[in-house]
């Protein structure tokens, strides 16, 4: 897919539910909101991460948002796990009619409790919001820059190809393919959204979730060999955010009580740390 972007491009990691905080950074940003939608009146357009959902208070109201900035030709956004977790966690397993995509398990309940609940209280909204997410593309790859959640990797993109429509979004057919545990196209989906993991000494995550797998810190290998830059969310990054060769990561952590960040791109100058624009702590 390629999209042209002509005044630049301010990209936006991971919000999860934090809309207070995603209408204060677009603000300092500067773009206005007109006929329900955030338009930058210079012509810029706004590019997001994915996991827009899963963290704060007000999920639907960042979709809300998301998806008319999309609509109105003033925002980009790609999937994010979160995101993908929650229609996968709301759809049916056509081989399992009884059962979902993803499982109703205590932990994958508690990790989705507040946007399943906002999703409850208004079913319809909810519809649209869960078809908007089952609509992004896994990445985007522009001419001067590209987008992915946790990893770009080019032998998982080939995997999941035949299971994409055009704007390489998952088909139906194709979500049921890539929410499979295993398997090249559960495996290539996990990898893209997720990131690569390793094994590691086991401990308590910040859930209480017992782990023995670890992520790996993929952009320090600096084995990236496209000159576009990359820039991604995922890893809750203390601020501030570093610049690692050509790729950059647009997570805060604002899953972690830490900011919403931003980076203002444009395609004629350097990539700089000073480009990095933040906002508050997660409410």
């Amino acid at each position: 897919m390629e999209t042209t972007v002509r005044y630049g491009l301010d990209i936006i990691g991971d919000v999860h539910g934090n809309a207070a905080l995603l209408i204060e950074l677009l603000t300092k940003l500067g773009y206005v909101l007109r006929d329900g939608a955030y338009v930058h009146p210079d012509g810029r357009m706004a590019a997001f991460t994915g996991d827009l959902v899963d963290g704060g208070q007000r999920n639907l109201d960042v979709v809300d948002i998301v998806r008319a900035m999309v609509i109105a030709g003033s925002g980009l956004a790609i999937l994010g796990n979160h995101d993908f977790n929650i229609v996968a966690f709301n759809r049916r397993d056509p081989r399992r009619p009884a059962k979902f995509l993803r499982s109703h398990s205590e932990r994958h309940i508690q990790q989705c409790a507040q946007t399943q609940a906002e999703i409850d209280a208004d079913p319809e909204r909810g519809a649209r919001a869960l078809a908007f997410l089952a609509s992004l593309p896994l990445w985007l790859e522009l001419p001067a820059v590209r987008l992915v959640h946790a990893h770009w990797d080019l032998a998982s993109m080939a995997a999941l190809a035949p299971h994409l429509d055009e704007a390489n979004a998952l088909t139906h057919e194709g979500f049921v393919e890539a929410a499979a545990l295993s398997g090249s196209v559960g495996d290539a989906r996990a990898l893209l959204l997720s990131g690569p993991e390793a094994e590691c000494a086991p401990y308590l995550d910040r859930s209480g979730h017992h782990r023995t797998m670890d992520r790996v810190a993929w952009w320090l290998k600096g084995d990236d060999r496209d000159p576009r830059p990359l820039f991604f969310g995922h890893y809750a990054m203390p601020t501030p955010l570093s610049i690692h060769g050509n790729a950059v990561c647009v997570d805060a952590g604002v899953a972690k009580g830490g900011p919403i960040a931003a980076y203002r791109f444009d395609s004629r100058t350097d990539l700089s740390e000073t480009n990095f624009v933040y906002c508050g702590t997660a409410t």
